[in-house]
């Protein structure tokens, strides 16, 4: 699925799945990691507070740009061409789901430098996930 401009809309969606599907894998698993963290400090893990835990909260940004690092770079591998403008591509669709989201949960628990950084720097990760699969593209023989 190709349209006259040059987009694989087909990269796009599986990159875009990748870093849906990614991101609440890699939530849950660090949501996971924390409880028990929490627990085997002797702190009973209470949602509302790990929500609000800077070390929660910068390891889930962490995750959340890995993550959209991948999403950009399946984009642009799966393109073959293009490799930014697909990873670009994935990551505004995402981010535009993700701030559609956004205004339908209650962000108020969250602090503001969360959501600002998160917001900010999603786009360049996936670029950073386009440059690599552009460099990869570019070592991969031709088909």
């Amino acid at each position: 699925m190709t349209d006259p401009k040059g987009f694989k809309w087909t990269a796009i969606i599986i990159g875009s799945a990748t870093y849906i599907v990614g991101t609440i894998v890699a939530t849950f698993v660090v949501g996971v990691a924390a409880g028990i963290a929490l627990t085997i400090a002797g702190e009973p893990p209470v949602d509302l507070e790990l929500l609000t835990n800077t070390s929660f909260l910068i390891a889930e940004l962490a995750v959340i740009l890995g993550v959209s690092c991948l999403g950009g770079f399946v984009a642009a591998r799966l393109a073959k061409r293009a490799e930014l403008a697909h990873a670009a591509a994935m990551a505004l669709i995402c981010l535009g789901l993700g701030l559609l989201v956004a205004r339908a949960m209650p962000n108020r628990l969250l602090p503001a430098w969360y959501l600002i950084a998160r917001d900010l720097l999603v786009v360049p990760a996936a670029l950073f996930g386009g440059v690599l699969a552009r460099r990869s593209n570019l070592r991969a023989p031709a088909a």
